[in-house]
């Protein structure tokens, strides 16, 4: 808005200049003129100010890619002309900790109550403090201009897109010790152990259901899974990522990383599969268990709000402190990054399964000695790792 300044400015001058020069009445008009309209658009400035307000709103969640749109409310003098109104728009990613600004100008019409919608396609993942910092109203020749209110903030949760995958256990995969230990007091969902049975309830999965006895009873049956205490599956997720890919692929592989690890969640969920997502935050490892879609959003919540290590000496010490749990019989694991030093580290202790999320345009399936490697180009997320097994 400081070039209109100068335009004013500068067309004052050549006036005046050519008025003293040539001694023309018309040059002594058009500098009167610019002269009175610039008092006029000064009286209409100093009335507006104080009288205009401006609230944003957007929506609390959303997806990475899916463009979203920041509604800006103005209530202004229904009289008295306006000037242009100039914001700095500023989203800030509390994941990849960047802050992307944007400055906007906004040009009020006769309404007393305006609404502009201004577009926005969240780049990363995570949760995102979109705020106005500053908010400027300038008079009708865009010369002076005026502060409009504080500063404004609402947060929104950025989700990845989260993809159903079919998820099944491997009939390889075995517990650590011999004989299978089950949960008297507490049902589960391993399928080849029945804890009870009852009558079917609103809410109870279809694959739950004993058709035989059902036909039978002539009433839905639905068998209720054993809990085994040696057989636990854990899903952690590893946002290390090369530094020599450039900072737009490295953010894209991140991104893939959270909807991998996100899509794995849901998905086992989904197949009836308990399983606890494990988090090292601070240097202290903290977990949770995901066993029903609730607890599976609140994960994915907590997931949006952890920050990425900044040092390879807080990705060393993470698997450190990985390698040292050995609770759990399955462990998946999600990295950008393949250690194979790490793999064999953390296949000593549980079977492991290794989903590589990767730059590369090739995937493919290894197997170790206890573990298994699935590589996953981060572009084909969508239409390649439809099945894995654990």
């Amino acid at each position: 808005m400081g070039k209109y300044r100068w335009i004013y400015i500068a067309s004052v001058a050549a006036a005046l200049a050519g008025y003293i020069a040539t001694d023309k009445k018309q040059l002594l008009l058009l500098l009167l003129f610019l002269i009175a309209v610039f008092y006029a658009s000064l009286l209409c400035w100093l009335l507006t100010q104080g009288r205009v307000k401006y609230d944003f709103e957007i929506e609390d969640v959303s997806i990475r890619g899916r463009e979203i749109s920041l509604k800006i409310v103005l209530k202004c003098p229904e009289v008295i002309p306006q000037g242009p109104m100039q914001m700095d728009v500023e989203y800030d990613n509390f994941i990849f900790e960047e802050k992307r600004q944007q400055r906007i100008i906004l040009k009020p019409g006769e309404k007393k109550r305006l609404e502009f919608l201004l577009p926005y396609v969240p780049e990363n993942c995570g949760k995102t403090c979109v705020r106005i910092k500053k908010a400027k109203i300038y008079d009708l020749l865009g010369i002076m201009c005026c502060t409009a209110g504080g500063e404004k903030e609402q947060e929104i949760i950025i989700y990845p897109d989260v993809k159903s995958l079919e998820v099944k256990k491997s009939n390889l995969s075995s517990p650590k010790n011999q004989g299978e230990a089950y949960d008297e007091s507490k049902k589960g969902q391993d399928v080849s152990e029945v804890f009870d049975m009852r009558e079917y309830q609103l809410g109870d999965s279809v694959k739950s259901i004993h058709w035989k006895l059902s036909g039978k009873l002539d009433k839905l049956i639905v068998r209720e899974f054993g809990n085994p205490t040696n057989y636990q599956t854990a899903l952690y997720y590893d946002m290390e990522a090369s530094q020599s890919l450039s900072k737009a692929d490295r953010q894209n592989l991140q991104n893939g990383i959270l909807q991998m690890t996100a899509s794995l969640s849901k998905s086992l969920i989904q197949n009836g599969f308990f399983h606890h997502m494990i988090a090292i935050e601070d240097m202290k490892s903290t977990e949770a268990l995901v066993q029903d879609n609730g607890s599976y959003l609140q994960v994915l919540a907590e997931m949006m709000c952890r920050k990425i290590p900044a040092t390879e000496e807080e990705y060393f010490a993470h698997m450190q402190i990985l390698s040292q749990e050995k609770r759990f019989t399955n462990l998946i694991f999600v990295c950008g990054l393949l250690n194979m030093q790490i793999v064999e580290q953390l296949s000593r202790t549980s079977n492991l399964t290794v989903v590589y999320v990767n730059t590369n345009e090739e995937d493919s399936i290894e197997n170790g000695e206890n573990y298994t490697i699935i590589s996953v180009p981060v572009g084909k997320i969508d239409n390649r790792l439809q099945m894995i097994e654990f």
